[in-house]
């Protein structure tokens, strides 16, 4: 397969004040309101943020204060990260750097696809962002890294299958990519140029590979929740080895939409029935609870202050002590 790198059409200036972002800030995402590095804001994945300028007597007062267009027809389906001040946008066809306060474009990037693809150039996988790079999945089954600052496409692997809807995660010096309804999962080492297919995988499996939910990284571990037959796997995150597999209630195929969650070192995975299972993290599998809301569920559970919200395909509901 031949990739052409395309430099990014750079249309304003930087404004952050630095690029590099740590291991730490990735765990501690969601301590900091003013940065989105990941999905659902750190490896935990609580999707909260301690944002308090916003509440129940102003919310109301929100207005919208700058619009600005991503070139695109099939629509915006993954999530935006924000990091020093500039928001990352991505969607099948371009990849954007947007200064949040006013809303200009720093600079954009197109997506350059294999020129036999015929498939609509949508993609659902959020960006992540570290140590100063971009990395996103593609349509065509790429995974791509770009310079934060300057939007220009560093390296390229290929080996993801068609729909790729996971976001990457990264954790131990490697990105985690999963992809396709029965595609593997890839690790792969985050530097060199080009075409890095060969190069810079250091392992990859099929096995417990996710169609929807996101991988989850905590502690040694990779966690894979394999939604088309309600499996689980547990992965070594360094070297791929399978640690343990279980199956999570009945077999379903497409049942678990919900990205996994980690509290006090217990792992919650919630189905599309609102089944929630409460997992042991570590080497060995113990299943400890099993919570049934009652109803159907495809969003990712949130956690605030010792409050769980699930938002339902009715309502959104609050569950505490």
């Amino acid at each position: 397969m031949k990739r052409i790198c395309l430099l990014a059409l750079v249309v304003g200036t930087w404004p952050g004040p630095g690029i590099a972002q740590t291991t730490e800030e990735l765990v501690n995402d969601g301590q900091n309101s003013d940065n989105v590095l990941t999905q659902s804001l750190g490896y935990d994945r609580k999707s909260y943020s301690p944002l308090s300028q916003i509440d129940r007597q102003n919310v109301q007062r929100l207005v919208p204060i700058w619009n600005t267009s991503l070139m695109n027809e099939q629509g915006e389906l993954a999530a935006p990260a924000i990091y020093n001040g500039v928001m990352y946008v991505i969607n099948g066809r371009w990849t954007f750097a947007i200064d949040v306060e006013t809303g200009r474009q720093i600079w954009r990037t197109p997506v350059q696809l294999e020129p036999d693809i015929r498939r609509s150039a949508i993609n659902r996988g959020a960006p992540t962002i570290y140590e100063g790079k971009l990395f996103r999945v593609t349509v065509d089954n790429h995974v791509l890294a770009l310079d934060m600052e300057t939007g220009e496409e560093l390296w390229n692997c290929g080996g993801n299958l068609f729909e790729v809807i996971p976001t990457p995660a990264v954790g131990h010096g490697l990105i985690f990519c999963s992809s396709g309804r029965a595609g593997p999962t890839l690790a792969i080492r985050p530097g060199g140029q080009g075409d890095v297919t060969d190069t810079h995988v250091a392992w990859k499996t099929t096995r417990g590979s996710p169609f929807v939910p996101s991988p989850l990284v905590y502690g040694d571990y990779l966690y894979l929740v394999n939604d088309m037959s309600s499996i689980i796997t547990c992965l070594n995150a360094k070297t791929g080895e399978t640690v343990w597999q279980e199956r999570l209630g009945r077999p379903r195929r497409e049942g678990i939409s919900a990205s996994p969650v980690v509290v006090d070192g217990k792992l919650f995975v919630t189905n599309d029935d609102g089944q929630t299972f409460v997992l042991k993290t570590g080497a060995e599998f113990e299943l400890l609870h099993t919570n049934d809301i009652g109803t159907r569920m495809l969003a990712s559970p949130a956690l605030v202050d010792g409050i769980w919200y699930f938002r339902t395909s009715s309502d959104l509901l609050a569950i505490g002590n």
